[in-house]
């Protein structure tokens, strides 16, 4: 009787870690896809690109998948991917010398590992990504049904409507 319980305590022992490692993924997968720069946020204390040279690559993308982290011509091969749950404001200053005011993340928020920087979720359509110094905003480039890159909305121009005034649309039958 005692072998049984002992060898099935063994058996119990032996199958924890494994069921451990399947659920306890320490990365973050949610944020595999491509991202447009869509602003310059800030800047850390140190940062090896200017004003100009960040404007630059804003409206560029930056692709995540398990294999690298792209952005422009830089490759980063094997992102870790490792996600940890932070303070934005401690982990900013700490880490990368900047302030997180102008972030607008949650708190706590999500860091991901890239290998070559870092990201912070901010929800799932939107990253901030630090890159040479700079912390810029992303947006998710979302895939329309035939695998295409779906065109993003564009903001429209200010009108000339009134407050009190409903405007109404003209039918395309419908002059001027």
């Amino acid at each position: 009787m005692r072998i049984i319980i002992g060898a099935l305590a063994f058996c119990a022992l032996m199958t924890q870690p494994a069921l451990a490692d399947a659920s306890d993924d320490p990365r973050d997968l949610s944020v595999i896809g491509k991202w447009k720069l869509t602003s310059v946020l800030d800047y850390a204390e140190i940062a090896s690109l200017d004003e100009r040279g960040a404007r630059k690559l804003v409206g560029k993308i930056a692709s995540i998948s398990e294999a690298s982290f792209k952005l422009g011509t830089r490759v980063c091969e094997d992102p870790d991917l490792s996600a940890e749950w932070v303070e934005p404001e401690l982990h900013l200053r700490d880490q990368v010398h900047a302030s997180a005011e102008n972030l607008r993340l949650p708190n706590p928020v999500t860091v991901i590992d890239l290998t070559c920087t870092i990201a912070y979720v901010r929800d799932s359509d939107h990253l901030v990504i630090l890159w040479k110094g700079v912390l810029f905003d992303t947006v998710r480039v979302k895939a329309d049904a035939t695998g295409k890159k779906a065109r993003q909305p564009q903001p429209r121009p200010a009108g000339k409507a009134e407050p009190d005034k409903v405007q109404r649309a003209l039918m395309p039958f419908e002059a001027p």
